[in-house]
């Protein structure tokens, strides 16, 4: 259940209160090993959660922007009316300024903080994790960040991750205005 309020042309208040019924299977090698004994100890995980979110963006087109920026701030909160007990809170940053006629430059940074509270453990599917196109490209999926014993991506409570790209029409192909072509720099960890 969801209401967005615009606060002006660029500016909207969005809300949002979410039940989800949980069930989760840990297999005995994941459950056995004590990876997430406390969370694999119980099947039914219901989940109740509240969360509001602030976003402007002057952006000035939806798939190809060349100029504008868009900033949102998001939080959440589950709610002690069911299982779990954790909040999340991100900022994140996209920024367009046009070079010249055919270069673009974007910078981007995301800031995210997930934790469990009242002795209860963040669920561990709600993890942050890096690695791969949405995050630091150039690294595998899933490879930053903490890793259990066995090697697997664990994922963590903070993700830092940012980025500066140079976006230019893809020239070598006729018809180009929808092909576009980037050097970039990402950094960040988990």
């Amino acid at each position: 259940l969801g209401y967005g309020i615009p606060l002006n042309d660029n500016t909207r208040l969005n809300t949002g209160l979410e039940f989800s019924k949980n069930e989760i299977k840990c297999s005995s090698l994941f459950k056995g090993a004590g990876y997430e004994s406390s969370q694999c100890s119980t099947i039914d995980n219901d989940e109740f959660k509240a969360t509001v979110n602030w976003n402007k963006n002057t952006l000035n087109a939806y798939l190809y922007p060349t100029e504008g920026v868009s900033n949102t701030v998001l939080a959440g909160i589950s709610l002690p009316l069911a299982d779990y007990r954790y909040f999340n809170f991100g900022v994140n940053h996209s920024s367009y300024k046009s070079i010249n006629k055919n270069t673009t430059l974007k910078l981007t940074g995301n800031l995210n903080l997930a934790k469990g509270f009242s002795d209860k453990d963040l669920p561990f599917y709600k993890r942050y994790f890096g690695g791969g196109s949405g995050s630091v490209r150039g690294f595998g999926n899933k490879t930053l960040g903490p890793l259990y014993p066995n090697g697997k991506a664990k994922g963590g409570e903070i993700s830092i991750l940012g980025s500066a790209n140079l976006i230019t029409p893809a020239f070598f192909f006729d018809n180009n205005e929808k092909m576009r072509m980037s050097a970039f720099i990402d950094a960040g960890n988990i």
